[in-house]
């Protein structure tokens, strides 16, 4: 997808207003006989969002959401020590007055930006200052074994993604849903049903004290059909179908689309003829959502550096680093630049 020309401008025009609103604030954000800022970063996120849900061949839902969100991150004090107590895992952050200013205007342009990030930066340094005399407190009281530097160093980086409108056929996918939500008409037995696709479109600014500058561009999207059956013994039974995507190029054509709608009659159908199985204990396999979602709890969070340092966690690896901690012949990669896996 080539850039639309004016969106790279735009972008950079934000990125700028970032940085010098930064700049600013780094240097402003001073009160005599408290801790002074020594890192400060700014994050920009824009989400547009559309959703078309049609049944019986109408549009039940057609929506569309363009929204900005603001976020930024005061250190005060020094990298060996600042304002982060446990991780950050201490702190309730939707409690906090901050959370009341992390939306932008819809209409974003560099002013408004910079007053966003100037009302944003004012409430995070006195909590930042709150936070840190807080740490000192459990520093002396406390026997905090786990405590590390609070920062360390990082490389300059710079990466900067094409920037564009969100280019969904809009039209053209409202046709599409609605003609395949038809064949439900057909069906009176399946209750509720629906054809829904949700695509997202995610822009990300980040800039830091240490010169870093990102812009990233995502787009997502999500086509589900869904439908309920009435079995024999009174149970409503839900039966879906689901297909995610990374690119607007990839969705699905209309047959595919079709064929999903069948799929689901024929999942409701089996389910309104099948006997109950009853209570069950014992093994089970779990689709490729649930089983992730259970390796993340089981495995994920133990690893995440906050929970290593945070006083109220297992901290099960904390003394681990270096160390085999998975049987031989099972590995774990994290790599979020990766898109797909070949099985």
């Amino acid at each position: 997808m080539s850039p639309t020309p004016g969106a790279n401008e735009e972008r950079d025009q934000l990125m700028a207003a970032m940085v010098e609103e930064l700049e600013r604030s780094l240097e402003g954000l001073s009160v005599e006989d408290t801790p002074e800022p020594y890192f400060m970063a700014y994050s920009l996120r824009r989400n547009v969002e559309l959703r078309f849900r049609a049944a019986y061949g109408r549009l039940t839902r057609d929506r569309e959401a363009r929204r900005h969100h603001v976020h930024a991150d005061v250190r005060v004090g020094d990298a060996s020590f600042d304002n982060v107590l446990d991780g950050g895992l201490n702190v309730e952050a939707t409690e906090r007055e901050s959370a009341d200013w992390l939306e932008a205007a819809d209409d974003l342009d560099p002013a408004l930006l910079r007053v966003a990030l100037w009302k944003l930066s004012e409430i995070k340094f006195d909590e930042a200052v709150e936070d840190y005399y807080d740490h000192k407190k459990a520093f002396v009281s406390e026997f905090l074994r786990d405590e590390v530097d609070a920062m360390g160093p990082a490389e300059q980086l710079v990466h900067l993604e094409d920037a564009g409108p969100f280019e969904l056929e809009r039209e053209a996918w409202r046709e599409r849903v609605k003609k395949a939500s038809a064949r439900f008409a057909a069906e009176p037995d399946i209750y509720d049903p629906s054809v829904e696709l949700y695509a997202r479109q995610l822009e990300r600014w980040y800039v830091n004290a240490e010169g870093t500058r990102v812009f990233t561009r995502d787009v997502y999207w999500d086509l589900r059909v869904t439908g309920w059956v009435l079995s024999d013994d009174g149970v409503y039974l839900e039966g879906s179908r689901s297909v995610y995507g990374r690119s607007l190029a990839s969705l699905p054509a209309q047959s595919e689309l079709e064929a999903l709608v069948e799929g689901v009659l024929d999942d409701l159908e089996q389910l309104r003829e099948a006997e109950s199985p009853g209570s069950f204990i014992g093994p089970a396999l779990l689709s490729g959502q649930a089983a992730a979602t259970v390796f993340h709890e089981a495995l994920g969070h133990r690893l995440e550096g906050e929970r290593l340092v945070a006083r109220g966690e297992t901290r099960t690896f904390a003394h681990k680093l270096q160390e085999r901690i998975l049987p031989a012949g099972l590995d774990v990669y994290d790599d979020p630049s990766q898109r797909s896996v070949d099985t």
